[in-house]
């Protein structure tokens, strides 16, 4: 029970030791509750859940409650992961270090997660409402140090967030959906005749919605142009990928892995591949 403010005095809970933090409630007197601990700038773990949560409590409070937590811990100059997504009315953002950024993947280096955030929102939004969402929540953390990031979200929204993260080494993105442009600037934007990832080294495509590899090879020509060295990685649901867009990928990229159920029939009728066994291509 906390006591209301008398005088204009303000009672705090003082927890100067505390090394773990989890809190799970109703945003407004959980948030008030919060608000009131007397905890160190730095701790192993906070992990927040909060429900029944408007857009204006998640931008307004929560939002810039997250960006001063992070920018006074100090471990995010070591090089900041973001996980971010979302489903239904829930949106999360996760964030840990990694020191490491040798080998193929961050993610798996990375240092145990030291921030974690849920909240539910009161009505469930449209998936435009919830990419925008998850974007307002991470344009919080201090994007210039961002090594790593993954994110449950549209590539077109996804485009405008990581045009603001320079260092970024490794890129993985859930339910990709190729477009024209996809990871691509837009050509009367102001990054328009730039790379949006200068710093891009690894990335890693999950469960696309669609087939059109075009646009990636054309992404691929577009971020490997002037030398710069890039992996990929795609993890798919059962799949038919033409023996000429893999070569023509496998031309692009300094290593090519596809962990998928190769689908032998092609579509197209233009090429046979192995079916019905799981293969790794690199």
């Amino acid at each position: 029970m906390i006591p209301e403010d008398n005088d204009g005095a303000t009672f705090w809970v003082p927890l100067h030791h505390l090394k773990q933090l989890y809190l799970d409630g109703e945003f407004y007197p959980a948030f008030q509750l919060l608000r009131r601990l007397d905890y160190p700038g730095t701790m192993d773990m906070i992990g927040l859940t909060f429900f029944d949560c408007t857009v204006e409590e998640i931008l307004g409070i929560l939002g810039p409650y997250l960006q001063n937590y992070i920018r006074c811990d100090g471990r995010f100059q070591d090089g900041l992961v973001i996980l971010s997504s979302s489903s239904l009315g829930l949106i999360s953002i996760c964030t840990t270090t990694t020191t490491n950024t040798d080998g193929p993947s961050l993610l798996s280096k990375r240092k145990p997660t030291f921030l974690m955030c849920e909240v539910i929102l009161q009505e469930e939004p449209t998936p435009e409402a919830r990419d925008k969402l998850c974007i307002d929540l991470a344009v919080h953390a201090p994007r210039e140090h961002v090594v790593c990031f993954e994110g449950d979200m549209h590539s077109d929204a996804a485009k405008g967030l990581i045009a603001a993260m320079p260092k970024l080494d490794e890129l993985r993105l859930l339910n990709v959906t190729f477009s024209d442009g996809f990871l691509q600037p837009d050509p009367d934007g102001p990054h328009a005749n730039t790379k949006l990832l200068p710093s891009l080294r690894y990335l890693h495509l999950e469960d696309i919605d669609n087939n059109d590899w075009c646009h990636l090879i054309s992404y691929l020509a577009h971020q490997t142009s002037g030398g710069q060295v890039v992996s990929l990685r795609i993890a798919e649901k059962p799949v038919h990928i033409c023996s000429a867009v893999v070569e023509s990928i496998k031309g692009l990229v300094k290593e090519f892995v596809l962990e998928s159920i190769l689908v032998e029939e092609c579509p197209f009728g233009v090429c046979q591949k192995d079916g019905g066994r799981r293969m790794t291509m690199e």
